[in-house]
């Protein structure tokens, strides 16, 4: 039993950030190298997003980014989980940097650039028109690639 619409939505913004950081910790916290960690992120994304169910909570954080500040308390919460993303994302950008197999771009900007591409393709999603078909992990993983690098 929720009490009000707000608190269903709040349920439903915290269920859908639970189930992306949890993507992002497993990955993250995994024995690979930098590089294939985020190839690793972007393939399940890219998979989660256009065949499963991610596209759905990917629609839900981004409501909730536009809708929080109606709701009391949410907008913190959206921050905070967003920052979760970046403290996550970036050293992993960062050391594959280090490693030579990135582009020497700020990361929170590579960061950010990565995120909302995946967003977009929850709402090329949403938009039924069957173009996120042809999208690939490989497409994503070019705003990481140095000039004449097969990544």
């Amino acid at each position: 039993y929720f009490p009000s619409k707000e608190e269903v939505f709040r349920h439903l913004v915290s269920y859908a950030f639970e189930v992306s950081a949890e993507t992002m910790r497993i990955i993250f916290e995994g024995p690979e190298t930098a590089m294939e960690k985020l190839d690793r992120l972007s393939s399940i994304l890219v998979n989660e997003v256009t065949t499963g169910m991610s596209s759905r909570y990917f629609l839900i954080t981004l409501q909730a980014m536009t809708q929080a500040r109606n709701i009391s308390g949410l907008s913190e919460y959206v921050e905070e989980r967003i920052d979760a993303y970046y403290n996550y994302l970036v050293p992993v950008i960062r050391e594959a940097q280090n490693a030579g197999d990135v582009v020497s771009e700020d990361p929170a900007v590579l960061a950010a650039a990565f995120l909302s591409f995946v967003q977009g393709l929850s709402l090329l999603v949403f938009q039924g028109k069957g173009l996120e078909s042809k999208v690939t992990p490989e497409i994503l993983m070019n705003m990481f690639k140095k000039k004449g690098m097969d990544v």
